[in-house]
């Protein structure tokens, strides 16, 4: 598209424990919201995290790869105890927005991280159902719409083999451009919803029943 620039991708795919520790430092001392969003070996109990991403912007996102390509753990020991320690106190203690909490929140607490439900400041996903109910939710849907990041989904859905069998630089990039996104769509979303007058029905009804729904999930019912 003539005049068009692609968005910078200021990304940290292969961080040490230390800038890990860092990032996060830095996300909570300036209180932004942090983009998250994760990458899983499948959706059975004994499935892993591979990668979480997180953004503080649209440009500017870190990778905590878990697993390397082939399965490989990519920390081990002291580094992993320290790394986790501080995603947990993102987790425990920041902003957080995510497409499709409901499914991330409730992931990343059946495999113990200290995450609440009110921590999540937004969802886009829940934004853009308030926003176009009758439309797709997708998230490439949603940034073809509202972002500026060329469509990027086949690098996931068109690989061959497993998560584990992807090349370590694609999935975290994928991983963190499903991040960043995230803050170029809010604003212009956030827009809408103010210019339509649903401001009551996101901040009002749909965020505050992530908890309670969130709940449900995780206990079930008979």
């Amino acid at each position: 598209k003539e005049g068009w620039t692609p968005p910078k991708e200021n990304f940290i795919l292969n961080p040490s424990t230390e800038r890990i520790i860092g990032w996060i430092q830095e996300a909570l001392e300036d209180k932004v919201i942090v983009a998250v969003d994760i990458e899983t070996s499948g959706f059975q109990e004994d499935s892993h995290i591979v990668v979480i991403g997180l953004a503080k912007n649209g440009e500017d996102a870190i990778s905590i790869p878990f697993f390397k390509k082939g399965g490989v753990p990519n920390f081990t020991g002291f580094a992993l105890d320290k790394a986790n320690e501080w995603v947990n106190k993102l987790f425990a203690t920041g902003n957080l927005m995510f497409q499709n909490a409901l499914f991330d929140v409730n992931y990343l607490r059946s495999k113990g991280y200290n995450i609440s439900y009110s921590n999540v400041s937004h969802d886009t996903m829940l934004l853009h159902h308030t926003i176009v109910p009758e439309q797709e939710h997708n998230l490439g849907y949603i940034v073809s719409i509202y972002g500026d990041t060329p469509y990027w989904k086949d690098d996931f859905s068109e690989r061959k083999g497993t998560v584990y069998e992807m090349d370590d630089n694609t999935l975290r990039t994928y991983n963190l451009r499903d991040c960043v996104v995230l803050h170029q769509v809010l604003p212009p979303m956030l827009e809408d919803l103010k210019n339509r007058g649903m401001e009551h029905i996101y901040y009002g009804e749909a965020l505050p029943l992530l908890g309670p729904v969130g709940e449900m999930m995780e206990n079930g019912i008979t």
